[in-house]
Order: structure tokens, then sequence, then C-alpha cells
């Protein structure tokens, strides 16, 4: 249960920051321009990558003549599809982060070990 009180709490944060910056972005479309950039650049790699599978809408544009409108709306698309996918994307990496967790925990008890045999010789 504090997980997922947790949970709600980061996305609703999160959710509250995103809202700032895009209305902050808004008001000076210099900034919008150049904040917008590289995140277009990385959402390109991620989605040329698979890491986003496909799944979410294509708005990733040229944004050599783009509309500051038309980037205000794909950004609160954007905003959109995290805040009602958010959950399902975090489940799917929920085991490989375990996994992860599994796998260092178990590395950092032989290190431990390690130098606990080093140190008594």
């Amino acid at each position: 249960m504090t997980d997922k009180v947790q949970d709600d709490e980061f996305m609703k944060q999160y959710m509250d920051t995103c809202k700032e910056q895009i209305e902050k972005l808004a008001s000076d479309p210099d900034l919008l321009q150049q904040t917008l950039k590289p995140f277009m650049q990385m959402s390109q790699q991620l989605m040329a990558g698979g890491m986003l599978e496909g799944n979410m809408p294509n708005m990733i544009p040229d944004m050599g003549g783009m509309d500051i409108n038309k980037m205000i709306a794909q950004m609160k698309e954007m905003y959109d599809y995290i805040k009602s996918n958010h959950k399902e994307l975090m489940r799917k990496d929920a085991s490989q982060i375990q996994e992860l967790d599994d796998s260092s925990r178990r590395l950092r008890g032989m290190v431990k070990k390690l130098i606990e045999k080093v140190e008594a010789k």
C-alpha cells in the first residue's frame, strides 16, 4: 500500500512539474525550441531502439517549420500518454529492475566476502 501511495505521490509531483514546465515553455518560443530539440532527438532514438515499442503516437516532428501551438499540443499529447500509461510502462520494467536489484545485492555480498578474505590474509 505504501508503494502505491509513493507511486501516486511521485506521479502527482511529476505531472505538476511537467505542467509548470509546459506553461513556462509556452510563454517563450525560443526557450521552447531550444528545450525541445534534444528531447525530440532522444525520443526518436528511444523509438528507433524499440524502447517505446511504437505504442506512442507519432509525435516526433521535423522541428524546422513547426508552429509553436502544434509543439504545445504535441507536448500535451505526450503528457497525456505518460499520465495514462505510466503504471503499465513501469510494470513492464519492474521485473528487470528487480532482477538488477537482486544481482546487485549478490554482487555486493560477493565483494564484501572477497574484501574480508583479502583483509584476513
